[in-house]
């Protein structure tokens, strides 16, 4: 089979949006974490109190607070791509709600060409 004279270079991703990517999941993660708090959290407290008595309640909420905690930890650790520094917080001051790069101001889903 003959080949074509000029083969298109492959394309490779886009940087910044493989790593807006991980912020977007980052976030749902965390959102679905923290609005599913009390529906899922009360049905799991409900079902190891029926099993276990009351005394491990306690022990359940220590689990799911420690997974809020994991999920909120792991979106502020996020790189920009723009300056490599973390994207939600600085030495002083974080927010996770920030549409936009604390160091930057690279705003979230920014492609690199349009930076």
């Amino acid at each position: 089979m003959p080949t074509p004279y000029r083969v298109p270079p492959p394309i490779e991703p886009d940087p910044y949006a493989e790593a807006w990517k991980t912020v977007r999941r980052s976030r749902r993660v965390t959102w679905f974490t923290f609005l599913g708090w009390v529906p899922v959290g009360g049905l799991i407290m409900a079902t190891v109190t029926r099993l276990f008595g009351d005394g491990a309640a306690p022990f359940v909420a220590m689990l799911m607070g420690a997974w809020l905690l994991f999920t909120v930890l792991s979106l502020m650790k996020a790189q920009c791509p723009r300056c490599a520094k973390p994207l939600l917080r600085t030495r002083t001051y974080g927010n996770p709600l920030s549409r936009k790069c604390l160091h930057c101001g690279l705003a979230i889903g920014t492609a690199k060409a349009d930076a």
